[in-house]
């Protein structure tokens, strides 16, 4: 009686070698779920991206206006087109370099120079006095008085776009998508005493 044994051990080890066609059926409806929730996040990506260099651009802009006066420095923010990027630059006081309008590379927390995500880029830039698509725009933030307000588009290669609405005046920075409403402002409001 001895093939007895010989024969159930390997029968045991035939059928542990593999999957069966249940569990392989299981495997491939578990990696379809998971794919039906990834697959839209991945498509939306360029929009995502879009929508975080809007709101580290509107951060940036209220940023340079507080930190103008509260520094009574100026700054300027240069919005490079054809490098889909943006640098700050402080004005030296005179008394520092001597050369008076000197601008040189300022640091913080916020004002460091930035490239935009792949498949974002800035479309157009509208002050009061111009409307520019290409080259580069300065930005100036003064000190003692109010800077000009600016629309700044974004888009990405989906075609979806974003605009940046900074109210020189009040330093506040709208963002809105072309298909939605302005959304609400980039800096904190502090509610109003009744």
């Amino acid at each position: 009686m001895p093939t007895s044994t010989l024969a159930i051990s390997e029968a045991r080890r035939r059928r542990s070698g593999g999957f069966t066609l249940i569990e392989l059926a299981v495997v491939l409806l578990i990696l379809a779920v998971l794919l039906s929730f990834v697959t839209p996040r991945l498509l939306a990506l360029g929009q995502v991206r879009r929508e975080a260099a809007a709101r580290r651009l509107a951060t940036l802009l209220g940023y340079l206006y507080d930190e103008a006066s509260l520094r009574g420095r100026t700054y300027r923010l240069t919005l490079d087109f054809d490098a889909g990027r943006y640098e700050v630059r402080a004005m030296t006081p005179s008394s520092e370099s001597g050369v008076a309008d000197e601008f040189v590379e300022e640091w913080g927390p916020l004002a460091r120079d930035e490239t935009l995500p792949d498949g974002v880029r800035i479309a157009t830039i509208e002050t009061p006095t111009a409307l520019a698509a290409s080259g580069t725009v300065d930005l100036f933030f003064h000190p003692e008085s109010d800077v000009p307000g600016a629309k700044i588009t974004l888009v990405d290669d989906a075609d979806g776009t974003s605009v940046l609405v900074f109210d020189g005046v009040t330093g506040r920075v709208y963002i809105a998508d072309a298909a939605g409403p302005a959304s609400a402002p980039a800096r904190a409001q502090r509610p109003r005493a009744p």
